[in-house]
């Protein structure tokens, strides 16, 4: 074995105490413990050096912190949020024409990347190696204006971003299928993208832009 990836998979409704990034960070740790390999590359978030106010990144500020006790090469892709994710809504947006949104203001940029592109990433990093540990951001900024444009591209229809009000998020997210706990998470990690404090240009760590854009994205998803 010439080197690792690591991935905490990070359910989007957890609860407050996080005892299921406990767990799996345990899990982790064990096994690297028991067989620690010549190098590796972790999928972290953007804003994971943060201590607090990241709601459900905080399960990548958990595994950052444990893995802090191993001296072979690590280098932690903090990665913006994933454009896949934004897929469900627009299947809506199809519908109605509308990307209701909470990230605001509407043509705020923050950072997002392509799966495609953190994984190659992370394949590039293995392949090249690289000494002690380095700290990756990979994406770019796109706004909810940005990702409603390139929504209306894939679907060949027009489509505007709203902002959804912050006073409708709680029943917005109990709509989704979020228990209160699960929801103050996800509350949380949106009011820390939209004030700023969890964003790219940390110091010290390298940029890396992606390559992949919204609407090739989007593209791919109504496809398939």
């Amino acid at each position: 074995m010439e080197g690792a990836f690591l991935m905490q998979p990070t359910p989007m409704g957890v609860t407050r105490a996080f005892p299921e990034a406990h767990a799996l960070t345990n899990g982790v740790v064990g096994a690297l413990d028991r067989a620690p390999p010549p190098r590796a590359v972790v999928l972290s978030s953007v804003g994971s050096e943060q201590r607090s106010g990241l709601g459900n990144i905080t399960q990548t500020h958990i595994l950052e912190q444990a893995l802090d006790r191993f001296a072979f090469p690590l280098a932690v892709l903090r990665a913006g949020s994933l454009l896949e994710n934004y897929a469900f809504s627009m299947r809506r947006a199809g519908e109605t024409g509308v990307f209701d949104s909470f990230l605001q203001p509407v043509d705020r940029g923050v950072p997002m990347v392509a799966t495609a592109d953190v994984g190659a990433e992370a394949a590039r990093l293995l392949v090249e190696g690289w000494d002690g540990r380095r700290i990756v951001e990979v994406g770019s900024r796109h706004s909810s204006a940005d990702l409603a444009a390139a929504m209306a591209q894939a679907l060949g229809r027009p489509v505007q971003a709203r902002a959804i009000p912050r006073a409708a998020w709680p029943a917005v997210l109990e709509q989704m299928g979020l228990g209160p706990e699960q929801a103050a998470n996800w509350q949380e990690m949106q009011d820390g993208f939209n004030s700023g404090w969890i964003d790219f240009g940390q110091p010290g760590a390298e940029r890396v832009a992606g390559a992949t854009s919204p609407a090739d994205v989007f593209r791919r998803s109504v496809k398939s």
